[in-house]
C-alpha cells in the first residue's frame, strides 16, 4: 500500500471485520496509522492494488479519517 505524507517513525495495523462471510457479504477494512505528524496523511488508493481490484468489489464512498489515541483510523466498507 501507498500512503502519502508519512514522515519519520510511523506504525501501521489493519484489520478485516467479520472474518467469516459468505460470497459477497460486505466487509470492513480498519487501517490505523500512528506518526507523530498525522494531518498530512492520506488514504491509500487501493484501487490501484491489483490483487484488490480483481478479488474486491470496492465502494466510492470513503469514511472521513479520525483521529483518536494518537491513532488516525481511516474505514472502508
Amino acid at each position: 500500500m501507498v500512503f502519502y505524507g508519512l514522515v519519520g517513525r510511523y506504525m501501521i495495523s489493519a484489520s478485516a471485520a467479520p472474518t467469516k462471510v459468505s460470497v459477497g457479504d460486505p466487509i470492513t477494512l480498519t487501517i490505523k496509522i500512528g506518526a507523530e505528524y498525522l494531518k498530512p496523511v492520506q488514504w491509500p488508493e487501493l484501487e490501484q492494488i491489483s490483487e484488490l481490484s480483481e478479488n474486491f468489489k470496492m465502494p466510492s464512498q470513503k469514511s472521513s479519517p479520525t483521529i483518536e489515541n494518537g491513532l488516525r483510523s481511516l474505514l472502508r466498507r
